[in-house]
């Protein structure tokens, strides 16, 4: 069950894709919204990928640290 629970120590480096993520979970939500809103199926799918493209963001690995 360990491989479910979210790691909360930060990564070496921060996390590059931070910006990405975000602006994936922001265009998901509002096409998810906006789909909901107007009853349009090819949105909310479209939704769904975006949001699926930013949770494989999550699983790319961060930046290694420098080598001292």
């Amino acid at each position: 069950m360990g491989w479910l629970l979210a790691d909360r120590k930060p990564r070496p480096g921060g996390d590059p894709w931070l910006r990405h993520k975000m602006a994936l979970l922001a265009i998901g939500g509002v096409a998810a919204a906006l789909g909901i809103a107007l009853d349009l199926d090819l949105l909310v799918d479209i939704a769904i990928g975006v949001l699926a493209v930013g949770l494989v963001l999550r699983f790319l690995p961060g930046r290694r640290p420098p080598p001292e």
